[in-house]
C-alpha cells in the first residue's frame, strides 16, 4: 500500500494525557438492534489495493487480474454501470461509448492504467448494521465502484459505479482493511463511534467476548492485559510538596476511548462475473488506537481483535 504506518503491538502507555473525559453509558447487557445508529446506517469510504503484490493484507486478491477482466467486461457491456449521480438504476446506465469518452477505447488494464487514469483504491457505499445480541457486524453493499485517479489535478473521481446484486462466488478470502472514522475520504458523520467503541471495550474487559492479540489467536486476552493494550498503565509524574520541592509520584493513567479512532475489518469478499455485483462477510474487526509516546511520536496499534466465529486470521 502507499501508506505508511507505524504500529506498536506493546502499547502499555502514552504519557500525553487527555483532558476529555470517557463518558460511560448505562449498562449494555441490554442487546440493541444496531450500536452503530442509526438504525440503518450508510457509509461512503475506500479500500487501497495493493499494486505491489507485497501486502500480507490482501493475499488472496489479484486486483491487477481482477480489474483487467472487469474492464474489459464492462466495455462489451456484459456488465452494467451506472452513473454515480442517481442513487437507483433507472435511466443512470452508462453506455460503453459513453466510457470511452473519458477513458478511451478498451485496450487492456496494465499496471492500474486506465486511459489517462490510474486505479488504486476501490469505492464503497455500504450499509453497516452492528447488532450487539449476536456480536454480528454486517456489511450491505449497495455500490462500489473503481476509484480512478488523474495526475491533472491529483484527485479521485467516480466515473460509474456497479449495483448490488447476489454474488456467491468466493473473490478473496481474509481481505484485511482499515477504516479511520476521521479520514477526509469517508464519510462516518452518522455513526455513533464513541458508544460502539465503548460497548465493545466494555465487553471485551468484562468476558462477554472473547479478543485476541493481532499476531496471534492461540490464547485470548485477558482483562488486564486489555486494558494494558489500550494505554492504561503507571506514569511518573512531577509535583511540587508544601515546601516547595519536586517530588516524582507514581499515577496510574486510565485508557482513553478517545484515542479509538479507526477499525480494523477482516472480510471475505464475494462476486459474480454475470453482473460485476461484490458483497461481504465480515470474520472479524478491531479498535486501532492513536496515540503519542513519550517521544512526542504519533503511534498506532490495535489492541485486540474480535472474531465472528470460529475462521481466524492474525492480523500482523
Amino acid at each position: 500500500m502507499n501508506r505508511i504506518y507505524i504500529f506498536s503491538l506493546l502499547a502499555f502507555f502514552a504519557l500525553s494525557c487527555s483532558s476529555d473525559k470517557v463518558v460511560y453509558l448505562p449498562s449494555t447487557s441490554s442487546p440493541v438492534s444496531n450500536m452503530l445508529l442509526p438504525e440503518v446506517l450508510e457509509v461512503n469510504y475506500a479500500v487501497d489495493l495493493d499494486t505491489t503484490a507485497s501486502d500480507s493484507w490482501q493475499k488472496s486478491f489479484d486486483s491487477r487480474a481482477f480489474l483487467s477482466e472487469f474492464m474489459e467486461s464492462v466495455y462489451r457491456e456484459n456488465i452494467p454501470v451506472y452513473s454515480p449521480f442517481y442513487n437507483d438504476t433507472a435511466g443512470a446506465l452508462i453506455t460503453a461509448k459513453y466510457l470511452e469518452m473519458d477513458l478511451g477505447n478498451f485496450a487492456g488494464n496494465k499496471e492500474y492504467k486506465w486511459g489517462s487514469y490510474r486505479t488504486w483504491k476501490i469505492g464503497f457505499t455500504e450499509q453497516w448494521h452492528f447488532d450487539t445480541s449476536e456480536v454480528k457486524f454486517t456489511k450491505l453493499v449497495k455500490w462500489w465502484y473503481p476509484l480512478f485517479y488523474s495526475p491533472a489535478d491529483s484527485s479521485n473521481h467516480t466515473l460509474f459505479r456497479v449495483s448490488s446484486g447476489p454474488s456467491s462466488e468466493i473473490l478473496a478470502e481474509n481481505m484485511i482493511c482499515e477504516v479511520r472514522f476521521d479520514d477526509a475520504e469517508s464519510d462516518f458523520s452518522r455513526m455513533d463511534a464513541g458508544r460502539f467503541f465503548d460497548w465493545m471495550v466494555r465487553a471485551a474487559v468484562s468476558k462477554k467476548i472473547e479478543v485476541f492479540p493481532p499476531d496471534t489467536f492461540s490464547s485470548p486476552l485477558t482483562p488486564e492485559t486489555i486494558r494494558q493494550r489500550l494505554g492504561e498503565g503507571e506514569v511518573s509524574m512531577t509535583a511540587m510538596d508544601d515546601k516547595g520541592n519536586a517530588t516524582v509520584q507514581t499515577v496510574l493513567q486510565k485508557y482513553n476511548l478517545n484515542e479509538l479512532k479507526g477499525m480494523i475489518f477482516i472480510e471475505d469478499w464475494y462476486y459474480s462475473k454475470s453482473t460485476g455485483c461484490l458483497s461481504k462477510t465480515v470474520t472479524g474487526f478491531a479498535p486501532v488506537r492513536y496515540y503519542e509516546d513519550e517521544n512526542g511520536r504519533m503511534l498506532k496499534s490495535i489492541p485486540f481483535v474480535f472474531y465472528t466465529g470460529e475462521k481466524k486470521v492474525a492480523v500482523l
